[in-house]
């Protein structure tokens, strides 16, 4: 799984990403996934022309939509409610989001986000 720093420079500047995060991202057993509210954070970022992807918005979301490997995850009830009992002191939401999906879903979470990999002890950098 990717979170939203991750999935911005997979697409836009490999470059930014660790040696172990582009092995990961490389060879994923079970494919990548991603949070739709990382879509979220990207889009709002953009229009208030905190981040230039070089393409625009819908552009960027249809080319990851096209990646074969990639599945995007709906943030759905069973999800909410693992954000609310997330035994976790942070308080950015999407963050929040990000790391009960990744539980959810057993999955391996790419982070560079220190205060993420601290608490879920299956995120990598």
């Amino acid at each position: 799984m990717l979170d939203t720093s991750v999935l911005i420079w997979w697409m836009c500047d490999p470059s930014h990403l660790s040696r172990l995060a582009r092995a990961t991202l490389a060879s994923p057993p079970r494919g990548l996934l991603i949070s739709a509210v990382s879509f979220w954070e990207i889009g709002i970022k953009v229009r208030r022309g905190r981040l230039d992807l070089g393409s625009s918005f819908d552009d960027f979301v249809t080319t990851v939509q096209a990646i074969e490997s990639v599945s995007v995850l709906a943030v759905d009830l069973a999800t909410w409610l693992d954000v609310v009992d997330l035994d976790w002191d942070h308080g950015d939401p999407a963050d929040r989001i990000i790391v009960a999906t990744a539980q959810r879903h057993r999955a391996t979470l790419v982070s560079s986000d220190r205060a993420i990999r601290a608490f879920y002890t299956e995120a990598v950098w």
